[in-house]
This record gives C-alpha cells, sequence and structure tokens, in this order.
C-alpha cells in the first residue's frame, strides 16, 4: 500500500481527473481482490487516510464524468479504507460526494461493492447503516466548468 502514502502523492489533489486516479484505483482493486477489504484494512497506515478519502472524492467525480459506477465501487472501497465505518469525521464527509456519485449514475451504493472483493458481501451491512448526508451539508457543489463533472469543495 506504498502508492498511497501521503509522501508519494504531494500535489495529487491539484492534478486533472484522470491518470493518477486511475493508477490508484488499480491497486487499490488489486489489493482488495487479493485479500479482501479486512485484509486490505490491515495495511492501512495513518499516513494512507488522507490519499484514500481525497481519492475516494475524486473517483467519485470520475464515475459521474465517465459513467462507470465500477470507479465508483472504488472510491467506495476506499472510503471504506479510510474509516468511515468507524465514524472517521473527515471520512463521512467525503461520503455525501460518494452516495450522491451513486444516485446521479442512479445505482444503489451498497449494491456497487457486490464482487469487488472476496468478502465484499460482508461490507455490504456496513455500508447499508451509512446515511450519506447531502453535500452541501457537508460543504461541496456540483461543477461542471472545465467541461467535466467535478464536486466542488465549497471550504
Amino acid at each position: 500500500m506504498n502508492s498511497f502514502d501521503r509522501s508519494n502523492n504531494i500535489g495529487y489533489g491539484g492534478l486533472a481527473l484522470g491518470e493518477r486516479d486511475e493508477q490508484l484505483a488499480a491497486q487499490l482493486r488489486s489489493t482488495v481482490e487479493t485479500i479482501g477489504i479486512s485484509g486490505a484494512l490491515e495495511l492501512v497506515a495513518a499516513d494512507h487516510l488522507p490519499v484514500l478519502r481525497l481519492l475516494a472524492e475524486r473517483l467519485a467525480s470520475l464515475s459521474v464524468t465517465r459513467g462507470e459506477p465500477p470507479l465508483l465501487a472504488m472510491a467506495l472501497v476506499a472510503l471504506l479504507l479510510s474509516g468511515v465505518t468507524e465514524g472517521s469525521r473527515e471520512s463521512l464527509v467525503v461520503l455525501a460526494v460518494v452516495g450522491r456519485a451513486a444516485q446521479l449514475l442512479n445505482v444503489e451504493l451498497e449494491d456497487s461493492l457486490h464482487g469487488v472483493a472476496p468478502d465484499s458481501t460482508a461490507w455490504v451491512a456496513e455500508v447499508r447503516r451509512l446515511r450519506p448526508r447531502s453535500i452541501e451539508e457537508m460543504g461541496y457543489g456540483e461543477s461542471t466548468a472545465s467541461g467535466e463533472f467535478r464536486f466542488q469543495r465549497q471550504w
């Protein structure tokens, strides 16, 4: 999970959506397909949390831009690894974005987890009990100013 070290992602938030997000999503997908979400959780260090939350936010935007629910699934996995089920305030803020992306893609958030990892079924119940708040309540807006859809922080 070294790819998620903060030091390897300096300036990541300022990059255009795309290549770096796809690289991190592929790394995440490979990890959870091999050892499951629970196994990946054991590898997450505190230094990875901000990168995982940012990845979730960016993948949510990218999934809407491209109309690709599999990217939303990886956004949700990143969010699960960042501690959203344990009540991490920072992760709950990003949950609003991931939840809104699911609405825009017309998919059930928890359904996006099916088949992502060997233990994904066990995590569906965890996701069901999460209730995303609105993006406005959490300080986000929606933008298409650059020609692509993007969740934009208002703070």
